[in-house]
């Protein structure tokens, strides 16, 4: 079993809608957006998805990119994680120092997030 790194901190979905400038509900058709859910709980959004602008387009073109092949908290555990495609660094810390997007996108298929 492989353990998952959920890197916080988290916002609810009010505080994530206020950071998009979005209306609660609205998060939830967005499918760019990485969210923790629970049966107990109510949904989550890690913060790094979002900046002063709203939402990060950069993390969220990734989150497209990976949506349809893996779940929401394998693609958070694999953007925390260091790659060896990227210096070692994370693919966020790769897009936080303002890096080739185009690089993290690269790195994801060969560097599959589930394993």
């Amino acid at each position: 079993m492989t353990e998952r790194v959920l890197t916080g901190p988290f916002l609810t979905r009010a505080s994530a809608a206020l950071e998009a400038n979005l209306r609660g509900r609205a998060l939830l058709a967005r499918h760019d957006l990485l969210r923790v859910t629970s049966h107990w709980l109510p949904e989550a959004y890690f913060e790094f998805q979002f900046d002063a602008s709203g939402i990060r387009t950069d993390v969220a073109e990734v989150v497209r990119s990976l949506k349809a092949d893996y779940d929401d908290l394998a693609i958070a555990d694999w953007l925390v994680t260091p790659n060896p495609l990227l210096a070692t660094m994370t693919p966020l810390g790769w897009l936080d120092a303002g890096r080739s997007l185009r690089r993290v996108l690269e790195a994801a298929p060969s560097n599959d997030p589930t394993s």
